[in-house]
C-alpha cells in the first residue's frame, strides 16, 4: 500500500469518528452522557494498553529501534500524542508555555515573542519595558525565563531581548494612557468570571470565547478548527474544552488542539485594565 493510500484510510477513519460523534450530538441529554463515557472509558483503556506495550518495546534493544520508526507514522503519531506519550516538538511546548504568561504581560501594555529555538536555547523578545506601571523589565526577563524552564526543562539556556537593547523605540506605553476605544471592546468585568467557565462576546465584529484560569485570561475566536463550528456551548473539563459538533478537544490554557496535532483555536488579543477584560477584532 502506497502512503498516499494509507493517509487516505487515516483521513477516512478519521472521518467517521467525526460522524459518529456528530451522531451522538443528536441524541437525548441521556444518551449523549452514556456514549461520551463509553468513549472516555475505551479511550482511558486504550491508553493503558499502550502505555504497557510501549514500556515492553521500549525495554528491549530490537523492540526500541521498531518503535522510534514506528513514530515516524501519521497515524500512530497522531495517537500517541492525543494520549500523551509523545510530546509535542520543543518550539511548540515552548510557543505553549509563553502562552501562558503572555495574558499577564498584555495587562501591562507588554508582549513577548518568540524569535527562534536554537541547539537548546531559546531566543524572544520582549516590547515595552514597562516603565511606568510597577513592573520592571528584569521582572518581566526574570517571569518568562522561569515559565519556560517549568514548562521545557530540556532548555539549556535562554536569550531574552527587549526593544530598548535591539535599539528599538520603547513602543511600550502604559494601556491607562491609552484610549481603549476604536478596535478595543470592553467584554466584560473580571471580577465577575468563574474560573474554567467560558464566557461568549458576540457583536457585529467579533464572536470570541473568554476564559480564566487564576490571574491567566485567555480569548479565542469561537470557531472550532476542524468544520469552523461555535465552541461555546462544548463541555469544559478542567482547562479542556470539547467541541460539541464533532469532539475535538482543545486546552483553553494554550489553544493547542489535543485531537490533531497542529490545530489550535484562533487566539484573539486580550487586556485587562481597570477591572475589565477587554478584547480586540482580528483584522
Amino acid at each position: 500500500m502506497q502512503i498516499e493510500d494509507r493517509l487516505d484510510e487515516f483521513e477516512s477513519l478519521a472521518r467517521q469518528v467525526d460522524d459518529a460523534l456528530s451522531a451522538v450530538q443528536k441524541l437525548d441529554q441521556t444518551a449523549q452522557e452514556a456514549a461520551m463515557k463509553l468513549k472516555e472509558s475505551l479511550e482511558a483503556f486504550e491508553r493503558y494498553a499502550l502505555i504497557r506495550l510501549v514500556r515492553r518495546m521500549r525495554d528491549d534493544p530490537a523492540g526500541k529501534n521498531i518503535l522510534l520508526d514506528a513514530v515516524g507514522d501519521p497515524a500512530i503519531y497522531a495517537l500517541f500524542l492525543v494520549h500523551g506519550i509523545v510530546k509535542s516538538d520543543i518550539r511548540t511546548r515552548v510557543f505553549q508555555a509563553l502562552e501562558q504568561v503572555r495574558p499577564y504581560i498584555n495587562s501591562h501594555g507588554g508582549d513577548v515573542e518568540l524569535i527562534r529555538v536554537e541547539n537548546h536555547t531559546v531566543f524572544v523578545k520582549l516590547h515595552g519595558s514597562c516603565s511606568g506601571c510597577g513592573m520592571s523589565s528584569q521582572t518581566l526577563h526574570n517571569l518568562v525565563e522561569k515559565t519556560i524552564q517549568e514548562h521545557v526543562p530540556e532548555i539549556e539556556a535562554i536569550e531574552v531581548e527587549d526593544e530598548e537593547s535591539s535599539g528599538g523605540q520603547g513602543a511600550f506605553i502604559p494601556l491607562s494612557a491609552i484610549n481603549l476605544g476604536g478596535d478595543w471592546i470592553q467584554a466584560l468585568e473580571y471580577a465577575e468570571m468563574v474560573n474554567g467557565v467560558p464566557y461568549r462576546i458576540h457583536r457585529d465584529d467579533i464572536d470570541a470565547i473568554i476564559v480564566r484560569f487564576n490571574e491567566q485570561v485567555s480569548a479565542y475566536v469561537n470557531r472550532c478548527a476542524h468544520m469552523q463550528m461555535p465552541v461555546d456551548k462544548g463541555l469544559v473539563e478542567g482547562h479542556i474544552l470539547t467541541c460539541p459538533w464533532h469532539g475535538y478537544q482543545y486546552d483553553l490554557k494554550t489553544g493547542e488542539c489535543r485531537t490533531v496535532p497542529g490545530l489550535r483555536l484562533d487566539p484573539v488579543p486580550v487586556r485587562l485594565e481597570g477591572g475589565s477584560v477587554w478584547v480586540r477584532p482580528r483584522l
